[in-house]
C-alpha cells in the first residue's frame, strides 16, 4: 500500500509540475506576444518527445534487463525507468526545432522557459524525494546521503540565482552597450547562465548518487553534466563571442 501511495504522489507531482510549468510559461510568453495555443503545442509535443528519448536512453543503458522485448519497453508500471537528463535533452532539442519551424525566436523562448522549468523541477524533485527515486551513497556514519533533499536545496539555490540574474543581468548588458564593449541582445543569456549553473549543481549531486546509470565503469550522469557545461560555454561564445571578437578586431 505504501508503495502505491508513493507512486501516486510521484505521478501527481509530475502532473502538477507540467501544469504549473505551462501556466508560468504562458504568463511569461504572453508578454512577448506568443499565443497561448503555440505555447501549449510546443510544450506538449516537446514533453512527449522528451519522455520518449528518456525512456529509450534508459532502455539502452539497461539493455540486459529489456533486450528486444517490446512488452518491457512499453510496460512502464512493471518495468519503470526514465533517464531524466535524456528527457531534458529530448525536450530542448524538440523545442528548438519547433521554434525554428514556427519562426519563433528560440533565445527569447528559452529565457521564458527558465523560471517555469525551475519550479517544475522543484515539484518533480519533491515527488521523487517521497517516492525514493534516487539513492544516495553511504556515509561513514552508516546512513545514506539524503540526495533528494540535496537536489531540492540545489534547485532553491538556482531559484535565488535566477531572481538576481533577472534583476541585474539587463543592467550589466546595458552598461556594456553604453561603453560600446559588446553589441548583443540580452535574449538567451539568462538560459545560458542557468544551464551552466545547473550542470555544476547536478555534477556535484551525481557524485553522491548510487543508483546511477553506468557505461562500463563510467558514470553517464557525470559525462552528461560535463557535456552540458561545455555546451553552455559554446552557446555563450555564439551569443557573445563573435560580437566581442569583431569589436576588438575592428580596433586593431
Amino acid at each position: 500500500m505504501l508503495v502505491i501511495l508513493k507512486s501516486f504522489f510521484f505521478g501527481l507531482s509530475l502532473v502538477l509540475a507540467f501544469v504549473l510549468g505551462n501556466f508560468l510559461l504562458w504568463k511569461r510568453t504572453k508578454a512577448k506576444d506568443i499565443s497561448s495555443e503555440t505555447v501549449f503545442d510546443l510544450s506538449l509535443v516537446s514533453l512527449i518527445c522528451g519522455l520518449i528519448s528518456g525512456r529509450l536512453f534508459y532502455i539502452l543503458a539497461n539493455w540486459q534487463v529489456f533486450q528486444i522485448d517490446i512488452f518491457r519497453w512499453i510496460h512502464i508500471v512493471r518495468y519503470p525507468g526514465f533517464s531524466g537528463k535524456a528527457v531534458m535533452v529530448g525536450f530542448l532539442l524538440t523545442l528548438l526545432y519547433l521554434c525554428r519551424k514556427r519562426k519563433i525566436d528560440p533565445w527569447l523562448f528559452l529565457d521564458c522557459l527558465v523560471v517555469p522549468f525551475i519550479y517544475a523541477l522543484a515539484l518533480g524533485q519533491l515527488g521523487c524525494l517521497i517516492n525514493g527515486c534516487v539513492v544516495g551513497t553511504m556515509t561513514k556514519f552508516h546512513f545514506r546521503h539524503p540526495l533528494g533533499l540535496y537536489a531540492i536545496i540545489g534547485t532553491l539555490i538556482l531559484m535565488l540565482v535566477v531572481k538576481k540574474l533577472e534583476t541585474y543581468l539587463p543592467q550589466i548588458i546595458s552598461r556594456f552597450h553604453k561603453e560600446k564593449k559588446w553589441e548583443v541582445r540580452p535574449e538567451g543569456l539568462l538560459f545560458i547562465f542557468v544551464l551552466g549553473l545547473y550542470s555544476v549543481i547536478d555534477f556535484v549531486l551525481e557524485l553522491f548518487r548510487e543508483n546511477a546509470l553506468y557505461l562500463e565503469n563510467v558514470k553517464l550522469g557525470l559525462v552528461f553534466d560535463l557535456l552540458l557545461l561545455f555546451f553552455g560555454f559554446l552557446l555563450l561564445f555564439i551569443r557573445l563571442g563573435n560580437n566581442f571578437v569583431k569589436k576588438n578586431y575592428d580596433k586593431v
